[in-house]
């Protein structure tokens, strides 16, 4: 199991996890809230019980992802530390909202597929609670693929930067000691030059 727990400790691995398991445990509040709906939205109403399933998947999915989110690379627990430095740096607050901002960005992608195969579902004479679990799902393995490029990318471009610096700072090290030598042999030269010439004079 320690390949696994290695594996899971990988960010751009434990996120898509985090994302769909988040998902998927959203789905019980979002469709329980969906059939409660029965109670005072009719069958007909496509748009209203829409809007139903967002505000209700939106709150479920993104309170239990950054718990998820939390245990996975900011948890004390080492077993859940995510291993890749190039976060390491960031509070939990920032990492988190990163992702979310990210799949804020790609959330015309999630809901579009969702609703519209949701929509599509209950046209067909699905029942809500069936077209919104199967519109859900869709939606988010197509984000998952494309969120998975992003942050392939992303860590990409965060490594690079990160050597960059690493160099650069060392490069910026070796050069500040170059004009102190320098001036230090400057100054020698010159208590040399005056001693000769008060010599000389004698």
């Amino acid at each position: 199991m320690e390949w696994l727990r290695r594996l899971y400790a990988r960010r751009i691995v434990n996120v898509n996890v985090n994302i769909v398991l988040a998902g998927v445990l959203a789905l019980g509040p979002t469709v329980a809230v969906v059939a409660l709906s029965r109670l005072f939205v009719d069958d007909h109403h496509h748009f209203l019980i829409m809007a139903i399933t967002f505000g209700a998947d939106l709150i479920s999915d993104v309170t239990i992802y950054f718990g998820l989110h939390w245990l996975a690379n900011h948890s004390a627990n080492r077993r859940f530390k995510a291993v890749e430095g190039a976060y390491a740096h960031m509070s939990f607050i920032r990492d988190a909202s990163i992702v979310q901002i990210q799949r804020a960005v790609l959330s015309p992608v999630l809901y579009g597929v969702a609703f519209g195969l949701q929509y599509f579902l209950m046209k067909q004479g699905f029942p809500r609670e069936a077209a919104t679990a199967l519109g859900l799902v869709s939606g988010i393995l197509s984000t998952r693929v494309l969120h998975t490029f992003w942050m392939v990318k992303e860590e990409r471009s965060m490594s690079r930067n990160q050597a960059k610096a690493g160099t650069d700072s060392g490069v910026a090290g070796e050069a500040s000691s170059v004009p102190v030598d320098g001036v230090a042999a400057t100054k020698a030269d010159v208590l040399t030059e005056s001693s000769a010439a008060s010599a000389g004079s004698r």
